[in-house]
């Protein structure tokens, strides 16, 4: 299994269940479904979507949306 640690700058005790839950989205939805290809369309998203698009990469939206607005991004 891949994915199944991630870096914050949060203190280990300060991660809530909300940043706990946008993470989960991304290891339980979009790596189990894309697999190896994640990190490679992760980006892939974040450069049509954030750079180019001015929005938000998708795969943040999703994993937003999965948590409740769990990591705060704000594109």
């Amino acid at each position: 299994m891949y994915s199944t640690t991630f870096v914050t700058d949060r203190s280990p005790w300060k991660v809530d269940a909300e940043l706990a839950a946008h993470e989960k989205c991304h290891r339980d939805q979009q790596w189990n479904q894309h697999d190896l290809l994640f990190p490679m369309l992760y980006y892939r998203a974040e450069v049509i979507d954030a750079w180019i698009g001015g929005g938000c990469n998708r795969y943040e939206e999703a994993a937003d949306a999965a948590s409740n607005g769990g990591r705060g991004y704000t594109c």
